[in-house]
């Protein structure tokens, strides 16, 4: 719910943008239940989203989930954000971001692999990596170099996939003010992070949506999610002051 970094991303998740969340878009163009794709896997849904930045159209994000035969899922965020900022009278400067997303999920939602790809103008980095037991192995790939890190997974804690994520939330019959705890994995200023994260239910709207806000440890400052009964995210908001992120459906 998904993710990374301006304050960094957004990193999007679908239930749990991250980063900082300076990117991720909600709409859905349309769920796709049940279309077939190669391999035998089954689409659950692909959603597109778009989103301002202090009112200006600055980001696009696109999500699918499928599910392997084996009952495993996959899933997919790509997000873009493209800012132009001018300084006094000179010309504006462009700072683009493009992140990539891949994670597999056993059936229980759990993480069992990953692959972030983060580029901001010409400036990457990619991670990936696996959950081994109580850790999290990972390769990063920076500037020609390949580094191995290895993250302890605090007890009793339960890495959740974006789609994982969301089907916790929608799991429960919620009163304002029940509060729900997760953790998902992130990739923050160049390194892999446990992000754990707290949603607090808020209410719910007359067609059924449920609204609540989620504070990530990286960030703590609420970020509003708007998703379906079956947990599918519908529109997310954030405010740090002088930055207001808008996430809506895509037309």
């Amino acid at each position: 719910m998904h993710p990374h970094r301006c304050p960094r991303h957004p990193a999007l998740p679908r239930v749990l943008p991250a980063c900082a969340v300076l990117v991720v878009l909600l709409a859905v163009a349309a769920p796709l239940s049940g279309a077939q794709v190669p391999g035998g896997d089954v689409l659950e849904f692909e959603r597109w989203y778009v989103g301002d930045l202090n009112g200006q159209p600055a980001m696009s994000f696109h999500a699918a989930v499928s599910r392997h035969p084996s009952g495993q899922r996959r899933d997919a965020i790509d997000t873009k954000v493209v800012i132009k900022r001018a300084l006094g009278g000179a010309p504006a400067d462009l700072f683009e971001v493009v992140d990539l997303q891949r994670m597999e999920e056993g059936v229980d939602g759990t993480i069992t692999s990953f692959q972030f790809d983060h580029r901001e103008n010409e400036q990457a980095v990619s991670a990936s990596g696996r959950v081994v037991g109580a850790e999290v192995v990972a390769t990063m790939h920076h500037l020609d170099r390949a580094d191995e890190v290895r993250l302890p997974i605090p007890p009793g804690v339960k890495l959740l996939g974006q789609q994982g994520s969301q089907d916790l939330l929608a799991s429960h019959q919620w009163k304002p003010g029940d509060q729900e705890h997760f953790a998902g994995l992130a990739l923050l200023s160049n390194q892999v992070r446990i992000v754990q994260s707290t949603a607090t239910f808020k209410r719910a709207l007359p067609n059924g949506d449920e609204v609540f806000d989620v504070v990530m440890d990286v960030l703590p400052v609420p970020t509003t999610l708007t998703i379906t009964p079956k947990g599918d995210l519908v529109a997310m908001s954030m405010s740090l002051g002088i930055i207001n992120i808008e996430v809506r459906e895509s037309p």
